[in-house]
């Protein structure tokens, strides 16, 4: 899991993103909010469509890749997923939901189908809830990280590089005593078997590539900036990896210069 790094869209993009948030998710939004308690859940319901709408534009955004695990889409099934749960909030039995942000692009996240169905309605805050429209939603201190607004998820996940226990190699581990790290590797599922599994692989598989371009400053320019940017898959676990690699050889190195 790593923050998104923001594109420039091209004509193309921004047109189809100004489009729907300027129509059908502007009528859609002002439909759900005007709605009365009894009506709201059948207005969501049939405003539906809308908010999937987005998936293109929010693959795109995130490289093709789920927002919460850095999976392919290639390789899984991607869903538009809400941030904030919209019609209900694991825990609080008289939340309505962030009713007001289903159709909010800032809210709206690509996830694959695993990471949605472990998330669900889950949006433990540590500070005071939001309810309606209106409230202060930088008042909830969230404790899962958001890969829009957290700047350094790195201080609060951190993946195991060590391959010598095979069942510990690319495990998520929150950094210290990180609340927000724990709450997001259990809400993300970010330690699902098959999650791991696949991390895995392509943790082993980067630094592969990696050694082989080690005398290649453009390939690994290409390969560097495939992190970076976050166009490679599980991208923070492969950086991981790799620069644990880069040390090891720093530590020898002075093991025999010593």
């Amino acid at each position: 899991m790593r923050r998104v790094h923001l594109r420039s869209p091209d004509a193309k993009m921004q047109q189809m993103f100004d489009s729907w948030l300027n129509g059908p998710a502007t009528i859609a939004r002002a439909a759900v909010c005007s709605a009365t308690d009894e009506q709201r859940k059948a207005v969501m319901k049939n405003n539906e469509a809308v908010y999937k709408q987005m998936r293109e534009y929010l693959l795109w955004l995130f490289q093709d890749k789920c927002a919460y695990c850095e999976a392919d889409y290639r390789s899984t099934r991607v869903q538009v997923e809400h941030f904030r749960p919209k019609s209900r909030v694991t825990g609080e039995k008289n939340h309505p939901g962030y009713y007001w942000l289903m159709f909010d692009p800032g809210n709206l996240l690509p996830s694959c189908s695993l990471c949605n169905s472990r998330k669900r309605n889950r949006f433990p805050v540590s500070g005071r809830r939001a309810v309606v429209p209106g409230d202060d939603l930088k008042l909830e201190e969230p404790d899962l990280l958001n890969p829009y607004e957290d700047t350094d998820i790195d201080s609060h996940i951190a993946f195991v590089t060590d391959e010598t226990d095979e069942k510990l190699f690319g495990v998520a581990k929150e950094v210290g005593n990180s609340r927000k790290g724990h709450e997001s590797i259990v809400s993300y599922g970010l330690n699902d078997d098959a999650k791991v599994r696949a991390r895995q692989m392509e943790m082993k598989a980067f630094l592969r590539e990696f050694k082989d371009a080690f005398e290649d400053a453009g390939r690994r320019a290409k390969l560097w900036k495939s992190l970076h940017d976050g166009s490679r898959q599980f991208s923070a676990a492969c950086e991981a990896k790799v620069s644990a690699w880069i040390e090891s050889l720093f530590q020898e190195q002075k093991k025999y210069l010593a």
